[in-house]
Protein backbone atom coordinates (compact mmCIF):
# COMPACT_ATOMS: atom_id res chain seq x y z
CA UNK A 1 0.00 0.00 0.00
CA UNK A 2 1.29 3.17 -1.08
CA UNK A 3 1.00 6.68 0.39
CA UNK A 4 -0.92 8.88 -1.44
CA UNK A 5 -0.83 12.71 -2.22
CA UNK A 6 -3.24 15.01 0.25
CA UNK A 7 -3.64 18.03 -1.73
CA UNK A 8 -7.64 18.29 -3.08
CA UNK A 9 -9.85 20.68 -2.15
CA UNK A 10 -12.77 19.73 -3.96
CA UNK A 11 -13.68 16.70 -2.43
CA UNK A 12 -17.01 15.40 -1.41
CA UNK A 13 -17.38 14.43 2.43
CA UNK A 14 -17.37 10.94 1.61
CA UNK A 15 -14.17 10.94 -0.59
CA UNK A 16 -12.69 12.90 2.02
CA UNK A 17 -13.65 9.90 4.62
CA UNK A 18 -12.66 7.35 2.08
CA UNK A 19 -9.10 9.33 1.69
CA UNK A 20 -8.61 9.40 5.34
CA UNK A 21 -9.46 5.82 5.67
CA UNK A 22 -6.99 5.04 3.44
CA UNK A 23 -4.57 7.50 4.68
CA UNK A 24 -5.09 6.08 8.56
CA UNK A 25 -5.07 2.27 7.49
CA UNK A 26 -1.66 3.29 5.35
CA UNK A 27 -0.29 4.57 8.31
CA UNK A 28 -1.10 1.94 10.20
CA UNK A 29 0.22 -0.81 8.08
CA UNK A 30 3.48 1.00 7.81
CA UNK A 31 3.81 1.16 12.09
CA UNK A 32 3.15 -2.64 12.09
CA UNK A 33 5.87 -3.12 9.42
CA UNK A 34 8.42 -1.00 10.72
CA UNK A 35 7.63 -3.21 14.48
CA UNK A 36 8.04 -6.01 12.07
CA UNK A 37 10.86 -5.26 10.79
CA UNK A 38 12.73 -4.60 14.02
CA UNK A 39 11.45 -7.66 15.41
CA UNK A 40 12.90 -9.77 12.34
CA UNK A 41 16.22 -7.68 12.63
CA UNK A 42 16.80 -8.90 16.03
CA UNK A 43 15.38 -12.44 15.19
CA UNK A 44 17.47 -12.79 12.19
CA UNK A 45 20.71 -11.24 14.28
CA UNK A 46 20.30 -13.68 17.18
CA UNK A 47 19.68 -16.66 14.52
CA UNK A 48 23.15 -15.71 12.89
CA UNK A 49 25.21 -16.03 16.60
CA UNK A 50 23.46 -19.04 17.10
CA UNK A 51 24.26 -20.33 13.75
CA UNK A 52 28.37 -19.00 14.48
CA UNK A 53 28.20 -20.45 17.61
CA UNK A 54 26.92 -23.85 16.28
CA UNK A 55 29.71 -23.55 13.71
CA UNK A 56 32.55 -22.94 15.98
CA UNK A 57 31.00 -25.77 18.29
CA UNK A 58 31.21 -28.21 14.98
CA UNK A 59 34.54 -27.06 14.62
CA UNK A 60 35.35 -27.45 18.09
CA UNK A 61 34.27 -31.29 18.17
CA UNK A 62 35.88 -32.02 14.80
CA UNK A 63 39.24 -30.74 16.24
CA UNK A 64 38.49 -32.79 19.34
CA UNK A 65 37.63 -35.98 17.35
CA UNK A 66 40.78 -35.46 15.39
CA UNK A 67 43.21 -34.95 18.41
CA UNK A 68 41.41 -38.27 20.04
CA UNK A 69 42.42 -40.27 16.47
CA UNK A 70 45.73 -38.64 16.33
CA UNK A 71 46.11 -39.60 19.82
CA UNK A 72 44.80 -42.92 18.92
CA UNK A 73 47.77 -43.42 15.70
CA UNK A 74 50.36 -42.28 18.03
CA UNK A 75 49.75 -44.68 20.28
CA UNK A 76 49.70 -47.49 18.41
CA UNK A 77 52.58 -46.51 16.19
CA UNK A 78 54.47 -46.09 19.67
CA UNK A 79 53.56 -50.05 20.16
CA UNK A 80 54.69 -51.18 17.20
CA UNK A 81 58.07 -49.46 17.60
CA UNK A 82 58.21 -51.14 20.84
CA UNK A 83 57.70 -54.27 19.47
CA UNK A 84 60.20 -53.58 16.64
CA UNK A 85 62.70 -52.99 19.74
CA UNK A 86 61.49 -56.17 21.65
CA UNK A 87 61.71 -58.31 18.30
CA UNK A 88 65.65 -57.40 18.15
CA UNK A 89 66.00 -58.02 21.81
CA UNK A 90 64.42 -61.66 21.25
CA UNK A 91 66.12 -62.34 18.02
CA UNK A 92 69.55 -61.42 19.86
CA UNK A 93 69.02 -63.35 22.83
CA UNK A 94 67.42 -66.06 20.52
CA UNK A 95 70.62 -66.29 18.57
CA UNK A 96 73.00 -66.06 21.63
CA UNK A 97 71.30 -69.16 22.56
CA UNK A 98 71.60 -70.95 19.39
CA UNK A 99 75.04 -69.83 19.30
CA UNK A 100 76.05 -71.45 22.71
CA UNK A 101 74.18 -74.38 21.91
CA UNK A 102 75.23 -75.55 18.91
CA UNK A 103 79.18 -74.58 19.93
CA UNK A 104 78.83 -77.19 23.38
CA UNK A 105 77.10 -79.08 21.59
CA UNK A 106 80.45 -79.40 18.87
CA UNK A 107 82.41 -79.05 21.99
CA UNK A 108 80.88 -82.22 22.91
CA UNK A 109 80.59 -83.89 19.81
CA UNK A 110 84.31 -83.21 19.29
CA UNK A 111 84.89 -84.45 22.94
CA UNK A 112 83.24 -87.81 22.35
CA UNK A 113 84.94 -88.17 19.17
CA UNK A 114 88.35 -87.52 20.90
CA UNK A 115 87.60 -90.60 23.35
CA UNK A 116 86.15 -92.89 20.83
CA UNK A 117 88.41 -91.85 18.09
CA UNK A 118 91.28 -89.76 16.71
CA UNK A 119 90.36 -85.90 15.96
CA UNK A 120 91.87 -84.50 12.96
CA UNK A 121 95.09 -82.67 13.92
CA UNK A 122 94.02 -79.51 11.80
CA UNK A 123 90.71 -79.68 13.92
CA UNK A 124 93.05 -79.75 17.16
CA UNK A 125 95.47 -77.11 15.73
CA UNK A 126 92.49 -74.46 14.65
CA UNK A 127 90.62 -75.05 17.96
CA UNK A 128 93.19 -75.73 20.24
CA UNK A 129 90.75 -78.35 22.22
CA UNK A 130 93.21 -78.91 25.01
CA UNK A 131 92.73 -75.43 26.15
CA UNK A 132 89.21 -76.67 27.72
CA UNK A 133 86.88 -73.92 29.09
CA UNK A 134 89.06 -71.49 26.56
CA UNK A 135 87.99 -73.50 23.34
CA UNK A 136 84.99 -73.89 23.78
CA UNK A 137 84.28 -70.16 24.03
CA UNK A 138 85.95 -69.51 21.25
CA UNK A 139 83.86 -72.05 19.35
CA UNK A 140 80.79 -70.76 21.09
CA UNK A 141 81.71 -67.33 20.02
CA UNK A 142 82.33 -68.17 16.79
CA UNK A 143 79.34 -70.10 15.76
CA UNK A 144 77.31 -67.58 17.61
CA UNK A 145 78.41 -64.76 15.34
CA UNK A 146 77.65 -66.84 12.57
CA UNK A 147 74.07 -67.69 13.38
CA UNK A 148 73.41 -64.06 15.03
CA UNK A 149 74.31 -62.35 11.27
CA UNK A 150 72.03 -65.23 9.86
CA UNK A 151 68.98 -64.19 12.18
CA UNK A 152 69.72 -60.70 11.73
CA UNK A 153 69.55 -60.99 7.74
CA UNK A 154 65.77 -63.19 8.55
CA UNK A 155 64.94 -60.62 10.93
CA UNK A 156 65.18 -58.01 8.68
CA UNK A 157 62.99 -60.22 6.29
CA UNK A 158 60.64 -60.23 9.04
CA UNK A 159 60.42 -56.80 10.07
CA UNK A 160 60.17 -55.62 6.35
CA UNK A 161 56.94 -57.91 6.02
CA UNK A 162 55.23 -57.52 9.30
CA UNK A 163 55.82 -54.94 11.47
CA UNK A 164 57.70 -51.89 9.10
CA UNK A 165 54.33 -51.86 6.71
CA UNK A 166 52.04 -50.94 10.18
CA UNK A 167 54.97 -48.55 11.42
CA UNK A 168 54.43 -47.11 8.11
CA UNK A 169 50.77 -47.25 7.86
CA UNK A 170 50.77 -45.59 11.00
CA UNK A 171 53.23 -42.78 9.97
CA UNK A 172 51.42 -41.86 7.20
CA UNK A 173 47.90 -41.49 8.58
CA UNK A 174 49.75 -39.46 11.44
CA UNK A 175 50.90 -37.09 8.90
CA UNK A 176 47.22 -36.76 7.40
CA UNK A 177 45.78 -36.50 10.78
CA UNK A 178 48.44 -33.92 11.44
CA UNK A 179 47.46 -31.73 8.04
CA UNK A 180 43.68 -31.99 8.78
CA UNK A 181 44.26 -31.03 12.23
CA UNK A 182 45.58 -28.03 11.26
CA UNK A 183 43.11 -26.99 8.75
CA UNK A 184 40.46 -27.46 11.01
CA UNK A 185 42.22 -25.63 13.89
CA UNK A 186 42.49 -22.64 11.46
CA UNK A 187 38.89 -22.95 10.44
CA UNK A 188 38.33 -22.84 13.87
CA UNK A 189 39.86 -20.08 14.25
CA UNK A 190 38.15 -18.01 11.83
CA UNK A 191 34.70 -19.31 12.86
CA UNK A 192 35.65 -17.90 16.59
CA UNK A 193 37.11 -14.48 15.26
CA UNK A 194 33.79 -14.13 12.94
CA UNK A 195 31.58 -14.75 15.96
CA UNK A 196 33.72 -12.03 17.78
CA UNK A 197 32.80 -9.81 15.37
CA UNK A 198 29.54 -10.31 14.96
CA UNK A 199 29.12 -9.64 18.81
CA UNK A 200 30.95 -7.00 19.38
CA UNK A 201 30.45 -4.98 16.53
CA UNK A 202 27.44 -6.17 14.31
CA UNK A 203 24.82 -6.82 16.31
CA UNK A 204 25.03 -3.66 18.04
CA UNK A 205 24.83 -1.72 15.16
CA UNK A 206 21.40 -3.76 14.27
CA UNK A 207 20.21 -3.50 17.65
CA UNK A 208 20.89 0.29 16.88
CA UNK A 209 19.01 -0.20 13.28
CA UNK A 210 16.23 -1.95 15.28
CA UNK A 211 16.05 0.63 17.86
CA UNK A 212 15.19 3.42 15.16
CA UNK A 213 12.36 1.58 13.26
CA UNK A 214 10.87 1.33 16.59
CA UNK A 215 11.10 4.83 17.29
CA UNK A 216 10.31 5.79 13.81
CA UNK A 217 6.96 3.46 14.22
CA UNK A 218 6.60 5.81 17.41
CA UNK A 219 6.45 9.11 15.58
CA UNK A 220 4.37 7.73 12.63
CA UNK A 221 1.63 6.47 15.68
CA UNK A 222 1.95 9.79 17.43
CA UNK A 223 0.99 11.46 13.72
CA UNK A 224 -1.70 8.74 13.59
CA UNK A 225 -2.91 9.33 17.09
CA UNK A 226 -3.61 13.19 16.09
CA UNK A 227 -5.90 11.66 12.83
CA UNK A 228 -7.43 9.07 15.40
CA UNK A 229 -8.99 12.42 17.68
CA UNK A 230 -10.57 13.84 14.58
CA UNK A 231 -13.24 11.16 15.41
CA UNK A 232 -13.68 9.77 12.07
CA UNK A 233 -12.82 6.59 13.00
CA UNK A 234 -14.63 5.28 16.01
CA UNK A 235 -12.25 3.78 18.88
CA UNK A 236 -13.70 0.46 18.56
CA UNK A 237 -11.98 -0.08 14.71
CA UNK A 238 -8.75 1.91 15.41
CA UNK A 239 -6.99 -1.28 15.11
CA UNK A 240 -5.04 -2.25 11.91
CA UNK A 241 -6.98 -5.05 11.09
CA UNK A 242 -10.25 -3.07 11.25
CA UNK A 243 -9.08 0.16 9.36
CA UNK A 244 -7.64 -1.89 6.62
CA UNK A 245 -11.20 -3.51 5.90
CA UNK A 246 -12.91 0.19 5.92
CA UNK A 247 -10.25 0.79 3.23
CA UNK A 248 -11.41 -1.97 1.07
CA UNK A 249 -14.75 -1.44 1.56
CA UNK A 250 -14.25 2.23 0.77
CA UNK A 251 -11.93 1.36 -2.32
CA UNK A 252 -14.45 -0.97 -3.92
CA UNK A 253 -17.77 1.22 -3.41
CA UNK A 254 -19.59 -0.70 -0.67
CA UNK A 255 -20.63 1.76 2.03
CA UNK A 256 -21.31 5.31 1.23
CA UNK A 257 -21.10 6.26 4.85
CA UNK A 258 -18.70 5.26 7.66
CA UNK A 259 -21.64 4.11 9.63
CA UNK A 260 -22.66 1.70 6.88
CA UNK A 261 -18.76 0.68 6.31
CA UNK A 262 -18.71 -0.39 10.30
CA UNK A 263 -21.65 -2.56 10.17
CA UNK A 264 -19.67 -4.20 7.24
CA UNK A 265 -16.28 -4.25 8.84
CA UNK A 266 -18.18 -6.03 11.76
CA UNK A 267 -19.71 -8.46 9.41
CA UNK A 268 -16.28 -9.15 7.67
CA UNK A 269 -15.09 -9.94 10.92
CA UNK A 270 -17.77 -12.33 12.39
CA UNK A 271 -17.08 -13.96 8.76
CA UNK A 272 -13.68 -14.29 9.02
CA UNK A 273 -14.06 -15.73 12.60
CA UNK A 274 -12.04 -13.03 14.22
CA UNK A 275 -13.75 -11.82 17.10
CA UNK A 276 -11.51 -11.44 20.13
CA UNK A 277 -8.40 -12.15 17.95
CA UNK A 278 -7.47 -8.53 16.29
CA UNK A 279 -4.62 -8.47 18.51
CA UNK A 280 -2.73 -11.32 16.47
CA UNK A 281 -2.71 -9.26 13.11
CA UNK A 282 -0.93 -11.68 11.14
CA UNK A 283 -3.20 -14.45 11.70
CA UNK A 284 -6.11 -11.95 11.59
CA UNK A 285 -4.83 -10.72 8.15
CA UNK A 286 -4.17 -14.16 6.68
CA UNK A 287 -7.72 -15.42 7.22
CA UNK A 288 -9.10 -12.46 5.67
CA UNK A 289 -7.02 -13.00 2.68
CA UNK A 290 -8.27 -16.20 2.33
CA UNK A 291 -11.61 -14.25 1.47
CA UNK A 292 -10.86 -10.89 0.64
CA UNK A 293 -8.50 -10.30 -2.69
CA UNK A 294 -7.67 -7.04 -1.29
CA UNK A 295 -6.19 -8.53 2.38
CA UNK A 296 -3.47 -10.87 -0.19
CA UNK A 297 -2.33 -7.77 -1.42
CA UNK A 298 -1.55 -6.17 2.06
CA UNK A 299 -0.13 -8.76 3.45
CA UNK A 300 2.50 -9.49 0.28
CA UNK A 301 2.97 -5.89 0.67
CA UNK A 302 3.76 -6.16 4.75
CA UNK A 303 6.20 -8.98 4.15
CA UNK A 304 7.45 -7.26 0.99
CA UNK A 305 8.91 -4.30 2.96
CA UNK A 306 9.96 -6.32 5.63
CA UNK A 307 12.27 -8.14 3.04
CA UNK A 308 13.65 -5.00 2.28
CA UNK A 309 14.20 -3.23 5.28
CA UNK A 310 15.80 -5.79 6.65
CA UNK A 311 18.05 -6.48 3.80
CA UNK A 312 18.96 -2.43 3.75
CA UNK A 313 19.71 -2.75 7.75
CA UNK A 314 22.52 -5.21 6.34
CA UNK A 315 23.64 -2.82 3.77
CA UNK A 316 23.83 0.60 5.94
CA UNK A 317 24.90 -1.27 9.65
CA UNK A 318 28.52 0.23 8.81
CA UNK A 319 26.68 3.90 8.42
CA UNK A 320 24.35 6.18 10.23
CA UNK A 321 22.12 6.26 6.97
CA UNK A 322 18.38 5.68 7.69
CA UNK A 323 15.99 3.36 6.43
CA UNK A 324 13.97 5.09 3.06
CA UNK A 325 10.80 3.87 3.67
CA UNK A 326 11.02 4.97 7.49
CA UNK A 327 11.95 7.98 6.45
CA UNK A 328 9.34 8.46 3.82
CA UNK A 329 6.81 6.70 6.20
CA UNK A 330 7.38 9.56 8.77
CA UNK A 331 7.70 12.26 5.93
CA UNK A 332 4.06 11.24 4.67
CA UNK A 333 2.46 10.42 8.01
CA UNK A 334 3.09 13.86 9.50
CA UNK A 335 1.66 15.62 6.08
CA UNK A 336 -1.10 13.41 6.51
CA UNK A 337 -1.72 14.54 10.02
CA UNK A 338 -1.14 18.15 9.32
CA UNK A 339 -3.79 17.77 6.21
CA UNK A 340 -6.61 15.78 7.86
CA UNK A 341 -6.72 18.27 10.97
CA UNK A 342 -7.17 21.28 8.59
CA UNK A 343 -9.77 19.34 6.88
CA UNK A 344 -11.38 18.74 9.93
CA UNK A 345 -11.33 22.43 11.03
CA UNK A 346 -12.67 23.36 7.86
CA UNK A 347 -15.40 21.05 8.00
CA UNK A 348 -14.92 18.98 5.41
CA UNK A 349 -14.97 15.95 7.55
Amino acid sequence: MELQATGNQGITNRSAIAKFVHDVADMEVRVFTLRRAAKRIRKDAQKKKEALEAEACNRKFELDRINGRLGTARGKRYDETEKLKFHWVKKLFAALGIGIGVGFGIWMFLGIISVFGEVPSWIINFFNLGNGFGSLLILSLLIWLVTFIMSIILHAFDVKDTISPNILGFTTEINTLEKELQTVYQSLLNAQAELQKFESQIIPKLSTQADSLEKDAKLIEEKLRQCYELDIVKPSYRKLVCVVILDEIFTNDKADTMREAMLLCDTEIRHAELIGKLDEVIHSLKTLASTLQYMTHVLENINSNVSLISQDVYRIAESQDRIAYATESIKQSAANADYYIEQKRMGVL
